[in-house]
């Protein structure tokens, strides 16, 4: 009886690690028989599906490149306003984006100092006649030997050390806006104008009322918008192809802030992220547009033979783009693919490999992506 059983248990191992050993083999032919990229319709399933096929099309297509990029100033067209004296602020009425006009009054201020630079340059334009007369009397006697050389040049040297100092006054007061030619004992002012540079508007302020400002502090920034460009960032592959003289539309947030434009020229110098810049000028009126404003731009680069589609015979899925490609009859292939330009709902395909000779479906890749999807599950 022991001797049964053990036969019994012998046979029955056996049996089991036979049947272990065959079945990765029949989920092996299982997995092989439905690639995960191949469909397989029946023809009930082909005539619902109404699916065309044909060879694929080479297309002239323009090339166009996408560039986003900035409204830029160029570095004199801003105008960062200070005094060179230090004083305090008595008024301004500016706020960021204020529009100003060249010579309009923007801030006044007032200090000590600048009653007495002002009192200087009185006394010294007072003084100016009595040295110049001392001075041509002194030449005038030196020239008949009636006084010394010494006298004459100690006059000579008074009168040019006032008229230096004359002059360097007048520049300083130059400096603060106050003219000094009428400037006269009875209209010193302690207070002085500030006036805006050209016409734009305000970007900064960094004053306000009451507030000491020191002649390395900047109280203002003025832009003057008149010459702004647009900055495109342009990537290294991209940058041989762009060209001075190239024309394009920048587009803004809104179509109302579309505005013609062409390539000054390029500046290739590379950055880490291997991009150049377009330095693009305005030809149309850019009243609206504003320093920093983002902005895109499509640049035509010519006409190009090219492996091209339907947009509609592309499908999306899973974050790629994909095409399918008949094998035979009744078995379809998906492929991925790249896309390039865009133009008349036809679009560039770009494949890993070739075709070998098969036809890409046209009408009808969106029920075969459904199939292979229901296959899947």
């Amino acid at each position: 009886m022991k001797n049964s059983i053990h036969i019994l248990s012998a046979i029955a191992a056996v049996l089991l690690v036979a049947s272990c050993g065959s079945k990765p083999e029949e989920n092996s032919a299982v997995e092989d028989s439905k690639s995960p990229s191949i469909v397989q319709l029946t023809d009930a399933q082909l005539a619902s599906a109404a699916i065309t096929t044909d060879s694929m099309h080479q297309l002239s297509i323009a090339r166009v490149v996408h560039l986003n990029g900035q409204v830029k100033v160029p570095p004199q067209n801003v105008y960062s306003m200070s005094v060179p004296i230090g004083g305090y602020v008595t008024s301004t009425s500016l706020v960021p984006g204020t529009r100003v006009k060249k010579g309009q009054q923007v801030a006044t201020m007032e200090d000590l100092q600048y009653i007495d630079l002002q009192q200087q340059y009185v006394s010294i334009k007072s003084r100016m006649n009595m040295l110049q007369a001392d001075y041509e009397r002194q030449r005038s006697l030196n020239e008949s030997k009636a006084t010394s050389d010494h006298d004459f040049q100690l006059a000579k040297a008074d009168w040019e050390s006032a008229q230096a100092e004359q002059r360097a006054l007048k520049e300083k007061l130059a400096l603060l806006h106050i003219n000094a030619d009428a400037l006269t004992s009875s209209n010193i002012s302690r207070s002085i104008v500030l006036y805006a540079p050209f016409d734009g508007f305000v970007s900064k302020v960094n004053v306000n009322s009451g507030k000491y400002v020191t002649p390395s502090e900047v109280m203002f920034e003025f832009i003057h918008v008149e010459d702004c460009y647009l900055g495109l960032t342009v990537f290294e592959q991209d940058m041989r192809e762009l060209q001075s003289g190239m024309k394009m539309i920048a587009v803004g947030n809104t179509m109302q802030d579309s505005v013609a434009c062409e390539i000054a020229f390029v500046h290739a110098n590379l950055s880490d992220q291997r991009s150049g810049e377009a330095i693009c000028k305005f030809t149309s009126a850019h009243d609206q547009l504003v320093p920093g404003m983002f902005m895109q731009a499509d640049v035509e680069l010519g006409v190009h033979r090219v492996a091209a589609m339907p947009i509609s015979s592309v499908v999306h899925y899973e974050g790629k783009n994909f095409i399918f490609v008949r094998n035979d009859q009744h078995t379809f292939e998906m492929l991925e693919v790249q896309m390039g330009t865009e133009e008349n709902s036809q679009v560039e395909v770009m494949l890993q490999g070739a075709l070998n000779g098969r036809n890409v479906v046209y009408n009808g890749a969106y029920t075969l992506l459904m199939a292979l999807a229901n296959q899947a599950e």
